[in-house]
């Protein structure tokens, strides 16, 4: 196995390694290339004949369809220490054959996805929404890298396949337990976050953001709690303010805290963010999921796309800002890169100058960060 691992550069040996390759081995002397069979998924449309392509490449080396059945049963054994070691064969090499290699370890575990889905009784159209998102990253892997690939995206698309994430209209629903160190309350449908254990830069970005990294003058935002009231560093417009904020419990109810299952909402690229359609998006994505999955305490999102800089930027109401306005927002510890990904579809790295603003947003965003400015993002919590 040494020289099976040195081949496709994967350089951390995982102690179930073993368990999996005698098991893909055995796969192949059973099934030949039939993890290869992509077709029969129904998954992809406009790609099928560069996968097509792409797979015969694979095929000419057993190796690599070896591959395909060890990663697949890391996968299917939900050992994520494996499969971050697997995700990204020869990494190093600029060939969409190995970048996309790992898809059909993704395909294989399809069949089971879709059961568990039936099982709960998800409704068919939004299986065959939830299945599209296979292609949709491979579109984004695409942009990004100008070759087919699916590599850097793996263990995002393991939410697929362990049914945490559903697509419904124009967003992808995951179904997960909040992890955050802000705690939410509610009085009379108003939110209110109050912070825990949190360091903030003097600016109220938090501490270790980019441009946020100087400790000078650095605050700890967290919560005080006695029989009357919670007690906590304020929050406004996704900014902590260096000042207390009391929440008396005669009017406020604490609804989220760490631990509590939530829908994090996601936004795939593509598409408009039209206000009456999204909200009958989120409305049916409720549903959905409180039927079909249960427990669901709130709603949670985090993006640039809620940073609260953005409405100033555009100096109007968008279909976007109505959006973002749709949750209680705070500050969310982020390097600014995924508006260099997500509007530009380019390099964190990429001179401000040379950014291609294809848009009047783009612009705009091209024109706040030339003048210094940074697009941190924002979390943001609904009930």
């Amino acid at each position: 196995m040494e020289n099976f691992l040195k081949k496709f550069d994967i350089s951390t040996k995982v102690e179930t390694f073993d368990k999996y390759f005698e098991g893909a081995k055995k796969l192949y002397a059973e099934k030949g290339n039939d993890i290869l069979d992509f077709e029969r998924y129904s998954i992809f449309t406009y790609m099928k004949d560069d996968i097509a392509r792409i797979r015969d490449e694979v095929a000419k080396d057993k190796d690599n369809v070896i591959y395909a059945y060890f990663l697949y049963l890391a996968m299917e054994a939900r050992d994520n220490p494996a499969i971050k070691a697997l995700s990204c064969p020869n990494k190093k090499m600029e060939d969409e054959k190995y970048d996309f290699l790992p898809m059909f370890s993704l395909l294989y575990c399809v069949p089971a996805l879709v059961k568990e889905l039936r099982t709960r009784g998800v409704p068919e159209d939004i299986i065959d929404a939830t299945l599209n998102m296979y292609e949709n990253q491979t579109q984004d892997f695409v942009d990004l890298y100008h070759r087919y690939g699916i590599s850097i995206y793996v263990s995002w698309m393991m939410k697929f396949v362990k049914c945490e994430i559903i697509r419904v209209g124009r967003f992808n629903f995951e179904i997960c337990n909040y992890s955050k160190d802000f705690d939410v309350f509610e009085k009379d449908g108003q939110l209110a976050v109050l912070p825990k254990g949190v360091t903030f830069h003097r600016s109220g970005q938090i501490l270790g953001s980019i441009d946020c990294e100087d400790e000078e003058g650095s605050f700890v935002g967290d919560i005080v709690e006695t029989d009357e009231y919670y007690e906590g560093i304020l929050i406004e417009n996704a900014i902590a303010k260096n000042e207390k904020r009391r929440l008396y419990k005669s009017e406020w109810k604490k609804v989220l805290t760490k631990g509590d299952r939530v829908i994090n909402y996601h936004i795939p690229t593509g598409g408009k963010l039209d206000h009456d359609a999204c909200e009958i998006d989120i409305q049916r994505g409720k549903k959905v999921i409180n039927e079909c999955f249960g427990g669901i305490k709130g709603f949670f999102c985090l993006t640039w796309l809620i940073d609260p800089q953005i409405k100033q930027i555009m100096g109007r109401e968008t279909n976007l800002t109505k959006f973002a306005d749709r949750f209680e927002k705070f500050p969310l510890k982020s390097q600014g890169h995924d508006v260099f990904e997500y509007v530009f579809v380019c390099s964190p790295d990429t001179p401000l100058e040379e950014l291609p603003a294809k848009s009047s947003f783009a612009q705009a965003i091209k024109d706040h960060l030339l003048k210094g400015g940074r697009i941190w993002g924002a979390q943001g919590v609904a009930l």
